[in-house]
């Protein structure tokens, strides 16, 4: 996935930050690394809405 996010110009970090718009985890994502993410407001997907976004450019509702 981070070859693909790359390669749509998405940039890609391994942490949490203020400015992080979306977080894309799978079924083994950490409680605390997705909690900060919620605290932050930040968008987060797993890889099928991962998918998705690439393909459409579109969100899927949670």
């Amino acid at each position: 996935m981070i070859e693909v996010a790359e390669a749509h110009s998405m940039t890609v970090r391994s942490s949490v930050t203020q400015n992080l718009q979306m977080l894309c985890c799978g079924y083994n994502a950490g409680p605390s690394k997705v909690n900060a993410a919620r605290m932050k407001g930040t968008i987060i997907i797993d890889e099928e809405s991962f998918v998705h976004f690439i393909e459409t450019g579109e969100i899927p509702d949670a």
